[in-house]
């Protein structure tokens, strides 16, 4: 299992604005300055349907390089 965190921060990337999911391991977590702790799970689906339940209005993607199974945008 791994903590996975919210970036609270809006990327703009794709088609329109969402929000990342990261593992507690990645490299680009320390540079973001607004998170939220999702918590501990298996997976990022896991974590990803934990943020969504949170935040039902916002697009919610796995970050590319800690998530890439969740990464859809």
């Amino acid at each position: 299992m791994a903590l996975y965190y919210l970036n609270l921060t809006p990327k703009s990337e794709g088609k329109g604005l969402h929000y990342e999911i990261h593992k507690e391991d990645c490299k680009w977590l320390e540079q973001v300055e607004h998170f939220e702790l999702i918590g501990n799970f298996f997976n990022c689906r896991g974590a990803i349907n934990k943020a969504k339940l949170d935040h039902p209005d916002w697009k919610i993607d796995g970050c590319f390089y800690c998530c890439k199974d969740c990464h859809n945008l």
